[in-house]
């Protein structure tokens, strides 16, 4: 492709040979000259259009370097991202562990709480049943001993309600002689009775009965 001038178009007239019956010089200058000017303004719409496109290319460039960029940003976020989740999970791991240790380490003590209390609990119990035991051998050692007073108060109230009764047989006994003995002479009395200024005992001898008699029974009762 030859490259033209307007320049170029406008010098060429004067290299055409001029021949009989030929061209019209002037028609020929004519449109060399309109060649020239629609040359030179399509010379300068090239020259705008090649500046254009150098500025597209440019800004493809410039956008190609910006999509390089924002790939690279986006190849940072997506790998950020990830070590970001991995990050997360580590701590959720981490913080999963801490909370389990810590649950089994509470559960350990509420264990051996439980544990401590049921042995106090167990050790109070059993003092308290070896209180109660003795405490209920003391009781059964009292109740013994007030059977025991008991058997020797009802012994000894039994000898001496039967000393009582002897008493009262030998005061019947009594009564019952002198109604059948004549009357005498309290002056003229016979030896074995009773002499002025004695006194009756109420313990009559001829019915062989010996006052202490009745209490050592009853104390042999007792014991």
């Amino acid at each position: 492709m030859i490259h033209l001038t307007p320049l170029d178009v406008r010098k060429k007239r004067g290299d055409f040979r001029r021949m009989l019956r030929g061209y019209e010089p002037e028609e020929v200058d004519a449109f060399l000259d309109l060649v020239a000017d629609r040359l030179e303004v399509l010379t300068r719409e090239n020259l705008t259009l090649g500046d254009r496109v150098k500025d597209l290319q440019e800004r493809v460039e410039t956008l190609g370097s910006r999509e390089r960029a924002v790939n690279e940003a986006l190849v940072t976020a997506q790998e950020l991202r990830a070590e970001i989740k991995e990050e997360a999970q580590r701590q959720a791991d981490r913080l999963v562990a801490e909370v389990e240790a810590e649950v089994e380490a509470r559960r350990r003590e509420s264990e051996a709480e439980a544990e401590r209390v049921q042995s106090e609990a167990r050790a109070d119990i059993e003092r308290q049943l070896k209180t109660s035991q003795r405490q209920l051998e003391e009781l059964k050692t009292s109740l013994q001993e007030l059977e025991r007073t008991r058997g020797r108060f009802l012994n000894t109230f039994r000898a001496l309600l039967e000393h009582e009764l002897d008493n009262i047989a030998v005061f019947e006994a009594k009564a019952s002689l002198e109604d059948a003995i004549p009357a005498v002479d309290l002056e003229e009395a016979p030896p074995g009775e009773l002499a002025e200024g004695e006194e009756d005992t109420g313990w009559p001898e001829e019915a062989g009965m010996d006052p202490s008699s009745s209490a050592q029974e009853a104390d042999r009762g007792a014991q």
